[in-house]
């Protein structure tokens, strides 16, 4: 499996981000005026300022979805790793991580615990 681009990754954070961002800019400044904020600034400023703000909590959220999509890695379990031209490991070798002496003393400890 090949390495998604940078750029790609970021695009692909960014551009759902500002649609949703733009949608929810011009849904809230339809419901309220930008005079009625309470906000001593122009209306473009505050037009412009809610927008970012829209995006920068649009794009926390694409964020975190894209980190959560990552696997969860387990002791005891199998973890495939992959490579790169850089002289990392290749996709065929599989690490081990934890070790059975550490798992058979955690099914042990819940053995003597029931």
């Amino acid at each position: 499996m090949s390495e998604i681009p940078k750029i790609q990754r970021v695009v692909s954070i960014l551009w759902p981000s500002f649609l949703v961002a733009s949608a929810a800019t011009t849904i809230f400044f339809t419901a309220f005026d930008p005079s009625d904020l309470l906000i001593d600034s122009s209306r473009e400023m505050i037009y412009t300022g809610g927008f970012f703000s829209f995006w920068g909590i649009t794009t926390s959220a694409c964020m975190l979805t894209c980190y959560f999509q990552r696997p969860c890695l387990r002791a005891g379990a199998n973890q495939v790793v992959t490579s790169n031209a850089n002289n990392q490991p290749s996709t065929n070798q599989i690490r081990k991580t934890g070790s059975t002496e550490t798992s058979e003393k955690i099914q042990t400890g819940f053995r003597n615990a029931m």
